[in-house]
């Protein structure tokens, strides 16, 4: 009855877990392999390379059920620089939606109840710097002309919309 009891408790709060042992290195295993199905060849390497870098060395011996909002936040500092240069924001973030989607999958697979990436706010993520937008020179605004004339064969090829020469007056 105690432990019956206690499994109930663990399930009103949230906490419950099918395998508490699962680490995140096996979490981001398992939603690579569904995400290999179903996304680009570029999405996936740049999925592969985010896991490689930031997440499984700061998350992937840790238990997926005694994964906190502190660590994440903890670890989104740490990457804030690294091998003496800065990370951008937009890094972070992205590592971070990777984090948030592999803990979704998490729960719909119910392995576990909660996904603590989902906890964070925009506030605890680092300021995204908005790069300024290129200003052409004269030359270059020269070369985009000439080729909204006489779109190049990958253009035409591909139908994008300098493959129209019908936007070259605008």
């Amino acid at each position: 009855k105690a432990i019956r009891a206690k499994r109930i408790e663990t399930i009103k709060k949230g906490e419950f877990v099918i395998d508490p042992r699962m680490t995140m290195t096996e979490l981001f295993d398992k939603f690579m392999q569904a995400k290999k199905k179903r996304l680009e060849e570029l999405t996936i390497d740049r999925y592969n390379s985010l896991i490689a870098t930031y997440l499984r060395p700061s998350f992937g011996s840790v238990q997926v059920a005694m994964l906190r909002k502190a660590h994440l936040i903890e670890a989104y500092d740490e990457w804030g620089i690294r091998n003496g240069r800065a990370i951008s924001g937009r890094t972070i973030k992205h590592a971070h939606d990777l984090l948030r989607a592999s803990l979704n999958g998490a729960v719909s697979m119910e392995f576990v109840s909660q996904n603590v990436a989902a906890k964070i706010m925009p506030g605890d993520l680092p300021k995204i710097d908005k790069p300024e937008g290129p200003v052409l020179d004269s030359s270059e605004v020269g070369r985009l002309l000439d080729t909204a004339r006489t779109p190049t064969k990958r253009a035409v090829a591909r139908q994008t919309v300098s493959s129209r020469p019908w936007f070259y007056p605008a």
